[in-house]
């Protein structure tokens, strides 16, 4: 691919439930978040998260679009604490992995986060042989804050470790 990616976020709806399940279930997709075997979740269960998300003010299930407007990822976020929100962002189309997207698409989704009139930091967690992810977040302003030993296990029964990166304004 040539030239500059741009990445643009709408808002996800029922008519993308069919392609997050796709990306969901995914054992390669999901592998860095715990699940190698991919999300064991049914469709009706993407349909009530996507309603809590169309319901909650300080928080959004967004859709990634490359420039062709082809779904090609996902961006989430919600408020967890006071002044704290935190995402989940993922490519899930192979062929747009690696290329800018997800940085694009995440430096949109940190704006809209922002934009949320109590926002005053942002927190990641992140499993540390996710080396891509901890690069990216790095590589837009987060920055370290601990690291959680052992502290839960992925799909297999293997205890895992968690990083925990902010991002404060």
């Amino acid at each position: 691919m040539s030239g500059k990616v741009n990445a643009l976020l709408r808002p996800a709806t029922k008519h993308d439930i069919d392609k997050i399940f796709e990306w969901w279930t995914n054992g390669e997709i999901m592998q860095s978040v715990g699940y190698p075997l991919g999300l064991p979740i049914a469709k009706k269960d993407i349909e009530q998260s996507l309603k809590y998300y169309e319901e909650t003010d300080d928080a959004a299930f967004l859709i990634i679009l490359s420039e062709a407007e082809k779904e090609i990822g996902e961006f989430a976020y919600a408020k967890i604490s006071t002044n704290t929100y935190t995402f989940d962002i993922k490519i899930g189309e192979s062929q747009y992995q690696g290329k800018g997207y997800g940085k694009k698409a995440l430096l949109e989704g940190l704006k809209m986060m922002q934009k949320q009139k109590d926002c005053e930091r942002i927190e990641i967690n992140v499993a540390p042989e996710n080396k891509k992810a901890l690069g990216l977040y790095k590589s837009v302003g987060f920055k370290f804050v601990h690291k959680k030993e052992d502290n839960w296990k992925d799909q297999l029964g293997n205890l895992r470790s968690t990083e925990v990166l902010e991002l404060t304004f």
